[in-house]
């Protein structure tokens, strides 16, 4: 009996050991997450401060380009389309700017009037180069630049280009020229040496360790976000179009020079994780390489944020750049690169911005269809009902005639060739093999313009016969609201009779 009585005992004072650490435990963990960088983590000995400090020096390293690299982003473009609904702000931004194409010439030659005219007699596959745009507080550094609007704080000044895909599309392409400050933005943050640090997460009681690798990266996210909002905040101020309207947002891209390596991988088996992939992480399958100019590159970046989903960012290796692609450009200088990539980029990205328009056309065909359906009509008036209808409709003006004319676009593929045989990129399959761009923009086009016009059509009929349910059930109301009224009033005259009779 004594023995059995000192075991429990002995137990019980375990017991209470183990308490009292656990709860030790669990008030140094919460101390830490209140002030994760000020306390130490409660499992962590001396020499993880010593091993953290000496895992920073290696990706600060690892992530730092070499002492002769130069990392910059000289340009950042912008694309918005406009048809028949958007058309008119396109008109009265022309009209206000007074572009034209050149100096010195006449109203009947200026963009208004050749958007004016494409538009009128149904013209295709056409363009109008208006140029270089400066500021007006710069009238005087450019002789003879006869094209000003005020670009964004960030930027020195526009490139602009118009464009006619098809009779009821338009659109502007506008490339912004960074000032040094936000151009070397990729450059000094990737120079900078970063600590790693703690930062509490929204789960309960949770923390997340940053490494200068992720604070890195999450820096570079912020940049371009930077560089996308800049674009956009002016299309949506000056010029809003299609995309403005209705994501708040147009398609934007990107060219990053470099000088000593590509920005992207040559291989599918370079894995290195060094600054390039902090900057662009992607595979060699989605590298779309100049043939005739292996220099430059360009990938089509799919963000995680569905605001900042369409993105293209391209890469000039400027020491790889055979002085002949250039020299009537001025040789190498970095003006030479933007307007090298803008030569070659404009009609791709306009291509671009068509399969995103239809991307974007039929996902609120599906959005439209989903938020209104007869049993939730009955949910709510029916008013309100017949006015979202009446909306939807409103909104669809001409996306039926614009998916059409992309379809039979791309029955052409010989216009797709001209505009984008130039890009190849590997294949999935057979690396000794290439895939043309020219070809995937027409076919994956032609299908998403084929989709757009089904889903519109079973659409518009889904809510033409939702409107005539919704107006019999309201004709009905009115009806049985009639037969009320009409019985009130008999009873009413019946009163009023029998009250006359009774007086007299």
């Amino acid at each position: 009996m004594p023995s059995k009585l000192k075991l429990v005992d002995v137990l019980s004072r375990r017991i209470r050991q183990l308490s009292q650490s656990k709860a030790a435990s669990s008030i140094k963990w919460k101390l830490h997450w209140l002030a994760p960088n000020l306390m130490r983590h409660p499992h962590f000995s001396a020499g993880e401060a010593d091993y953290h400090f000496k895992r920073d020096e290696k990706l600060n390293r690892e992530t730092c380009p070499a002492g002769d690299e130069e990392i910059r982003s000289p340009m950042v473009w912008g694309l918005e389309l406009y048809g028949p609904q958007e058309i008119g702000a396109l008109y009265r931004a022309l009209e206000r700017f007074k572009w034209q194409a050149g100096w010195g010439r006449s109203e009947k030659e200026s963009a208004i009037a050749w958007l004016q005219n494409e538009r009128a007699y149904g013209r295709d596959g056409s363009w109008y180069n208006v140029g270089i745009v400066v500021p007006n507080s710069q009238r005087q550094n450019y002789v003879t630049a006869d094209n000003y609007a005020d670009p964004p704080k960030q930027a020195n000044h526009l490139l602009v280009r118009l464009f006619q895909p098809t009779p009821s599309l338009t659109c502007l392409l506008i490339g912004f020229s960074l000032k040094e400050e936000l151009a070397s933005s990729y450059h000094n943050q990737l120079k900078l040496d970063r600590k790693s640090h703690y930062r509490r997460i929204r789960r309960r009681w949770a923390i997340e360790h940053l490494s200068p690798e992720h604070i890195k990266s999450k820096s570079i996210d912020d940049t371009r976000n930077q560089l996308q909002d800049l674009a956009s905040n002016w299309f949506s101020k000056n010029a809003p179009g299609y995309f403005s309207n209705t994501i708040s947002r147009v398609i934007t891209a990107e060219l990053i020079t470099t000088k000593n390596q590509s920005l992207f991988p040559n291989s599918k088996n370079d894995h290195v994780r060094d600054w390039r992939s902090i900057v662009s992480a992607t595979t060699p399958f989605n590298i779309w390489t100049l043939e005739d100019c292996p220099a430059m590159q360009f990938i089509v970046e799919n963000r995680k944020e569905y605001d900042k989903r369409f993105h293209l960012i391209t890469n000039l290796h400027t020491d790889k750049i055979p002085e002949d692609k250039i020299k009537h450009l001025g040789g190498h200088q970095p003006h030479a690169y933007t307007y090298f990539c803008h030569e070659h980029l404009d009609e791709i990205l306009v291509n671009f911005a068509a399969i995103e328009f239809l991307v974007e056309v039929s996902k609120n065909l599906k959005t439209s269809t989903t938020s209104l359906k007869l049993d939730q009509v009955r949910k709510r008036t029916s008013a309100k009902s017949l006015e979202k209808i009446q909306r939807f409709f409103d909104m669809s003006i001409g996306t039926p005639l614009i998916a059409s004319e992309l379809k039979m676009r791309t029955e052409d593929k010989s216009l797709y060739s001209f505009q984008c045989s130039k890009f190849s990129a590997t294949s999935l399959w057979d690396e000794k093999k290439s895939k043309p761009l020219a070809e995937l923009l027409c076919e994956h086009t032609k299908y998403l313009a084929s989709r757009t016009i089904s889903e519109e059509g079973l659409t518009r009929d889904h809510f033409a016969q939702l409107a005539n349910i919704v107006s019999v059930r309201e004709s009905v109301k009115a009806q049985s609201r009639m037969e009320w009224l009409t019985l009130m009033a008999l009873v009413v005259a019946l009163i009023s009779l029998w009250v006359s009779f009774s007086k007299s």
